[in-house]
Parts: C-alpha cells; sequence; structure tokens
C-alpha cells in the first residue's frame, strides 16, 4: 500500500491540497535532500574547536537548515513559479516546512530527525493544584 502524506497549500500561500506518495522518484528526493541537511552538519569540523568556536559553528550551521527545508519542499511538492520562489525565499513558517519534510522522511527512508518544539523539552506532567500538600 502506497504511503502518503498530505500537505496543506495554504500553509505556503497556495489553495491547493498536496499528497505526496513515496513513489521512486519521491523517495529519491528525500533521500538526496536528507544527505544534503546531514552534510551540512560538519561534526569532524567541531572537534578542533574551542567550547565557544563550536557553539558559533553548531549556530552557523542552524541557520543553514531554513534553507535547506525549504528546498525540500519545493521539490518535494514540485512547486514551480512564484509558488516555488516564495518557498524558498523562507516566507513561511520554518515548523509547517520541517515537519513536513520530517514526515516524508520517517515515513519513505524510516529516519526519525530531531523534534525542532521547545515545547517538545517541556514535561507534560504538571502538578494538580486542588491537591493537598503532603507533611
Amino acid at each position: 500500500m502506497a504511503k502518503v502524506i498530505t500537505f496543506d497549500g495554504e500553509l505556503i500561500g497556495t489553495t491547493e491540497k498536496y499528497r505526496v506518495i513515496d513513489s521512486g522518484k519521491n523517495v529519491q528526493k528525500a533521500v538526496d535532500h536528507y544527505k544534503k541537511l546531514v552534510m551540512s552538519q560538519d561534526e569532524d569540523d567541531l572537534k578542533n574547536k574551542s567550547e565557544k568556536e563550536q557553539q558559533l559553528a553548531e549556530f552557523e550551521n542552524m541557520t543553514k537548515m531554513p534553507v535547506l527545508i525549504a528546498e525540500a519542499v519545493a521539490d518535494l511538492l514540485s512547486l514551480s513559479g512564484k509558488d516555488k520562489k516564495a518557498v524558498i525565499d523562507l516566507e513561511f513558517s520554518f515548523d509547517d516546512e520541517y515537519k513536513f519534510f520530517s514526515e516524508c522522511v520517517r515515513k519513505f527512508l524510516g529516519i526519525e530527525l530531531p523534534v525542532m518544539d521547545a515545547d517538545a523539552d517541556e514535561s507534560e506532567e504538571t502538578e494538580d493544584p486542588k491537591l493537598p500538600e503532603e507533611d
């Protein structure tokens, strides 16, 4: 059975509802863009740097990510013209685009990308204010 990923075009300024299936072409696109993303993170280069230089290098690597994700989204959705330009020019939510690409990589390649949501680190469990304090 085909793996299908849907994407609401309104998130990138179009009215189209996109459906991306696990065709050989789309799987290859996901592989190519995943490789670009991994190769943009030069871990070996970080080993020879001071802590401060490592932090700056990691930040620099993070600034490459929105461009790489936007390129992947435009390619996987087969965008062209002004629709592609708007995505490549980073006019829309990085989070929406990252979630779409992450789902493509997970479903097509079986690879989990890191969660980029800062709220995911926070514990969901909170103390019930109605419970009496224990002595």
